[in-house]
């Protein structure tokens, strides 16, 4: 049986990459065969910096979107 996805969500003030990959977290749970779904969310790291304050209170949708449909996944944020 595979093993199920992680989601990965980095704190406030961070991206994934110095939350995540920097510290070294990433490699460890590919090495054990997870398979990690990467979370910026908005503002953050790569993602869209929105002007409109309403988009950083849809943070949460950025979560959702990045699971694809039907998967069930640990999380960790």
């Amino acid at each position: 049986m595979a093993e199920r996805p992680v989601l990965l969500v980095h704190g406030c003030a961070s991206s994934f990459e110095r939350h995540w990959c920097a510290p070294g977290w990433v490699d460890p749970l590919v090495d054990a065969g997870r398979t990690v779904i990467e979370v910026e969310l908005p503002g953050y790291g790569e993602a869209p910096e929105p002007h409109d304050p309403e988009a950083y209170a849809r943070s949460l949708d950025a979560v959702a979107a990045a699971v694809p449909e039907g998967t069930v996944a640990d999380a960790i944020g």
